[in-house]
């Protein structure tokens, strides 16, 4: 389990100190809460490839020492895993409310969080996540520690674009001053 903490950990810091995702406009509409399943043949992750950080630059750590970033971030899983899971279900929390909502989000499409003005497009889902040398893969197809790439845009706007992990929500948590948005769990395809 530390391994895993760490290296996560590691992923984080490399994230945060490469400035993390820009904002920029985007438009795409929102689909309505409810599931679908998998497209036929889906055996391709959006962010597979040779994925460095941004411009595999060299930065400058907390003590000074130069190093040059090239964590890999690529997804590699296999078909019979990724056809196995449809979707995904985020929970959005009103910090001042205290009011929780879950919402149902089918992977490679957006849907609207209620009257949020927050869309969440689902990615990729990974049910047992591990990182390795390699990239993002998977121990098994067992959801022991689910995590979920996604892009949350605020009123259209890309606002984050990162991994949420329904075991660890503070590893990746949304920063927004209202809401958080929280991966659930998975949602298995019908077979």
């Amino acid at each position: 389990m530390r391994s895993i903490l760490a290296v996560i950990l590691t992923f984080a810091a490399a994230t945060l100190a490469c400035g993390g995702a820009a904002k920029t406009p985007a438009t795409t509409d929102a689909a309505p809460a409810q599931p679908a399943a998998s497209a036929p043949g889906q055996t391709a992750d959006s962010h597979a490839g040779s994925a460095v950080m941004p411009g595999d630059a060299t930065h400058q750590g907390a003590m000074g020492a130069q190093h040059t970033s090239s964590l890999k971030t690529d997804v590699q899983l296999p078909d019979d895993v990724r056809s196995a899971w449809s979707g995904i279900r985020v929970k959005l929390v009103d910090s001042t409310t205290k009011a929780e909502t879950t919402y149902e989000v089918p992977l490679g499409q957006t849907v609207a969080l209620g009257d949020s003005g927050l869309t969440v497009e689902a990615e990729t889902f990974v049910p047992d996540f591990v990182m390795d040398g390699s990239g993002i893969t998977t121990r098994s197809a067992d959801p022991n520690n689910p995590a979920a790439k996604v892009i949350i845009r605020e009123n259209g706007a890309d606002d984050y674009s990162g991994w949420l992990f329904a075991n660890m929500p503070e590893i990746h948590p949304y920063p927004h001053e209202k809401y958080q948005v929280l991966l659930v769990d998975g949602i298995k395809s019908a077979r």
